[in-house]
């Protein structure tokens, strides 16, 4: 347990880079980050220097879209519209031999789990350090930038759909999730200005950096963000299936002997595409759905509101639109299988 008499003992430290010279940027952004040394804040100035814009990425330490984006910028010397601030805090899980593999830490927690209240450990010290650095800089917009575990269009989450908000999310992606959860994402933070998440798919999929750059050079260099730039799809009331503590999890393409739930092993093929009802997503054993549970439905509403098991199949009852399904049984596990949000069947 987090000894409390240490809290006063334990600061988190941001380093700072203005405008980063190319010597300082070195020959590639793996050589970058590994010249890094902790939490860090790179600062660049814009045309319009009282305005400022927020970008964090690296929350993740296994999501490299947007660090490399941000490299790629900063060498072709950007000059953006405002001053821009790009918050990096988890530069020591990425640094993780190999790079880029690590969510976070070996013995830490998920630290976009932990940008709320009460801040009792050390990934929480970071997260409220990331949160008053955001703060101080007064932005007028911010984006925080992900990437999935696997397969997936960009798209983007918020916890509001004011139009800013879907102004925002559109610079990005012709989605925006709609989430009420709360998980301790930074999104969830009441920061004065709106904020999205953009997950810019998968993390080892060069159309995820692509998509990461060409959004991000427009959040740095439009004039004015809170525009229509796209039209955008709003998925409203999503839900997680999440599975219970004891549940051991595999993903195959017909179930594994003595497994609990197996999971469908192309699940992530089903991203943001419309999975009719009646689709198997997996299989299960004897205890059927009470290997599940749902998350965000603020109603304690039950699995077989949304699922059957009938001859140990996992089906979807009504049809729903799936996405940041995984294919990794430890974020299975940890965080869920697939979030959700159900489809009028007149769409289908």
């Amino acid at each position: 347990m987090f000894d409390m008499t240490l809290r006063s003992k334990l600061t988190v430290e941001f380093d700072h880079l203005f405008s980063p010279s190319p010597e300082e940027l070195l020959n590639c952004d793996r050589e970058f980050l590994q010249s890094l040394h902790g939490p860090t804040v790179i600062h660049i100035e814009g045309d319009d220097p009282t305005r400022t814009r927020v970008l964090t990425t690296l929350i993740h330490g296994n999501e490299p879209s947007g660090f490399k984006a941000v490299h790629r910028l900063l060498s072709e010397q950007c000059r953006p519209a405002t001053n821009v601030k790009i918050v990096m805090p988890n530069v020591r899980g990425a640094q993780v031999s190999p790079l880029f593999s690590q969510r976070y830490l070996k013995n830490k927690i998920d630290l976009n789990r932990c940008f709320k209240p009460p801040y009792d450990n050390e990934c929480g010290l970071l997260a409220k350090a990331t949160i008053d650095q955001i703060h101080a800089f007064s932005p007028e917009a911010i984006v925080d930038l992900h990437n999935t575990s696997s397969i997936s269009p960009a798209f983007a989450l918020a916890t509001r759909t004011e139009t800013k908000f879907r102004q925002l999310a559109s610079i990005f992606t012709p989605y925006l999730v709609h989430t009420g959860m709360q998980l301790g994402t930074l999104m969830e933070v009441p920061f004065l200005a709106p904020i999205v998440t953009i997950e810019a798919g998968c993390g080892q999929d060069h159309d995820a950096h692509e998509a990461a750059y060409d959004g991000m050079a427009k959040f740095f260099t439009l004039d004015n963000l809170f525009t229509e730039h796209q039209p955008v799809t709003l998925l409203e009331n999503a839900r997680r299936l999440e599975l219970r503590r004891n549940a051991v999890v595999a993903f195959s393409d017909k179930p594994v002997f003595g497994i609990n739930v197996t999971m469908d092993q192309a699940i992530d093929r089903r991203n943001f595409a419309i999975t009719e009802a009646g689709s198997i997503l997996g299989w299960v054993d004897h205890n059927q759905l009470d290997h599940f549970k749902l998350g965000g439905s603020g109603r304690r509403e039950k699995t077989t509101a949304y699922f059957s098991a009938t001859d140990h199949a996992i089906r979807n009852i009504k049809p729903m639109r799936i996405f940041m399904s995984t294919t990794i049984a430890e974020m299975a596990k940890q965080d869920c299988l697939f979030y959700f949000v159900e489809v009028d069947e007149k769409a289908t």
